[in-house]
């Protein structure tokens, strides 16, 4: 659950994760606090965007006023009543890398921000969409998937690399058009452990025309589709 209030922007949050009794035997004794985001070959994924205490003062300040606050959108109107400070993914404890061999993978997205929706994607993938706020839903294809705040989405992804490369995956602010206004994790990829991981991060770019679940002008961008196109798994 996640709410836009004022006291938010300087908390601390993470994900409640539920997992069945016969889950993960090293539930039972974590180590570090960001364990539970890995789950064989499932990852939580948790974005959220930052406001330093000064903004939140700001944003407290020019509530129901006429102050000029916040960023603007792509048609120039306000998107933001506080300004982009940054983000983190986990709380940034990948440190800005995460490795994986070719397979399939999980990933359970959460936007526990304050203020930005996110749009979600990995460079040279596309994915499919298979839950949907905690409900299975028929597996969907796309490029990326646009989640607003207290959304949650989980996808599939197929690693198949025939060799080592580094990839981004990017959790951008679709709220401004600051291109800085996006969380950047490099995906070092190898085919299997026979393969060394390619050093240093990623230099890659966005799939070019596409497909957006979730986005905001559905029925007047060629390729943006609704989230009423994902239909509950039978």
């Amino acid at each position: 659950h996640n709410e836009m209030f004022p006291a938010g922007h300087d908390m601390v949050r993470g994900p409640i994760v539920v997992m069945p009794k016969d889950g993960p035997s090293h539930l039972n004794h974590l180590t570090d606090v960001y364990d539970y985001t890995h789950n064989g070959n499932e990852r939580v994924l948790f974005y959220q965007d930052f406001y330093p205490n000064y903004i939140a003062h700001d944003y407290l300040m020019g509530l129901g006023g006429l102050r000029g606050l916040g960023g603007f959108d792509a048609e120039g109107g306000f998107a933001l009543t506080a300004p982009w400070s940054g983000g983190a993914m986990n709380g940034g404890e990948e440190d800005g890398f995460m490795k994986f061999e070719n397979g399939e993978y999980r990933f359970r997205l959460i936007n526990g921000g304050s203020l930005a929706p996110l749009l979600w994607s990995i460079d040279g993938h596309r994915f499919k969409i298979v839950a949907a706020d905690g409900s299975e839903v028929e597996p969907y294809e796309v490029d990326q998937v646009q989640i607003h705040l207290g959304e949650r989405y989980d996808v599939l992804v197929n690693f198949n690399v025939d060799a080592p490369k580094n990839v981004w995956m990017r959790g951008a602010s679709t709220a401004v058009t600051d291109p800085d206004a996006v969380m950047l994790t490099t995906l070092q990829l190898r085919p299997d452990k026979t393969y060394k991981f390619v050093e240093g991060p990623a230099t890659t770019s966005p799939n070019p025309d596409p497909v957006v679940m979730n986005c905001n002008y559905y029925g007047e961008q060629e390729k943006c589709v609704s989230v009423t196109a994902l239909k509950t798994k039978a």
